[in-house]
């Protein structure tokens, strides 16, 4: 279903507090956004682009979206917002995210376009929550919504001229894109009977699903232009732990940082660079998560 429907506010972006990333060797980096008297709360990356630049949010509180570019952190706060979480990030340094502001009724959050420096609002008609995960380097958005706070997910697609497609995994109760490259390939992941599951979609609609070997979970979450998959899996162990993975040419491989209990990967590149989450907490303890980048 095609519908003209995202309407947009322009609004300022407001950058803050630039300071050097803290760096591990091996290109192996855990990431902290800096605050003036040190590390301020866990920093998680979700989206990464050519150049290496990063976004994600970290936790102060409240929630603030961030980006990292040369090695300099900046904050990202939409304007009256009460938490702002950036979620993908193009070539061209294009961002986008999702922002709840106190004053709306309980359960609505707006999504949003960051693009030369002007954010601006987008919201898809009727509903409660808009959510905007990856933008191509051509300017098409997904992600999805949510017809009330308590709705299951609905797959979006909103190309560079605002026309707008629902996606929907057949036979999923829920259908949520997370990733989208520029042929118009798009990743993300659907809930059915059987459980999470990754998907890969394809520009012209075909539909495969992705399931990491073994596991009893899978989500994937970026693809690059060469058609590489990053995402995340739950293996069967007891306690369980989480997983990065790559889908590239039809083979699954394994992602863990050193010495980490748990991996998830959110970010990818053209150049493969990956970003994510990762935590060191002892397995069957509460998950303490953090972010990380692998660069080359």
């Amino acid at each position: 279903m095609r519908r003209k429907a995202f309407q947009t506010i322009g609004w300022c972006l407001l950058l803050a507090l630039p300071f050097p990333v803290f760096g591990q060797p091996e290109n192996w980096q855990v990431l902290q956004f800096p605050g003036p008297s040190g590390p301020v709360g866990p920093t998680w990356c979700l989206g990464m682009n050519p150049r290496g630049d990063m976004v994600g949010y970290f936790v102060q509180p409240p929630d603030r979206g961030f980006l990292v570019s040369h090695g300099t952190y900046s904050a990202i706060d939409a304007p009256g917002a009460s938490w702002t979480h950036a979620w993908g990030i193009n070539a061209r340094g294009d961002i986008v995210g999702d922002f709840r502001v106190p004053t709306d009724p309980a359960g609505m959050i707006h999504g949003f376009l960051v693009s030369k420096g002007t954010l601006t609002r987008i919201d898809y008609p009727g509903v409660a929550m808009t959510h905007p995960r990856d933008i191509s380097p051509t300017g098409d958005i997904v992600g999805g919504y949510m017809a009330t706070p308590t709705s299951p997910w609905v797959g979006l697609l909103m190309d560079r001229h605002g026309a707008t497609t629902e996606i929907r995994v057949p036979g999923a109760v829920s259908t949520s894109p997370f990733g989208i490259n520029a042929q118009g390939d798009i990743v993300g992941e659907f809930r059915d009977a059987g459980g999470l599951h990754g998907f890969l979609r394809t520009a012209a609609g075909a539909i495969t699903q992705l399931d990491y070997p073994g596991a009893t979970s899978t989500s994937a979450w970026k693809i690059n232009t060469r058609g590489d998959v990053i995402g995340y899996y739950w293996d069967a162990g007891t306690p369980s732990r989480s997983h990065g993975f790559l889908f590239k040419d039809g083979a699954y491989s394994s992602i863990d940082y050193p010495g980490a209990t748990h991996t998830m990967v959110h970010g990818l590149n053209s150049e493969g660079e990956m970003c994510g989450m990762v935590s060191f907490s002892p397995l069957g303890a509460p998950i303490a998560w953090g972010g990380f980048s692998r660069t080359w």
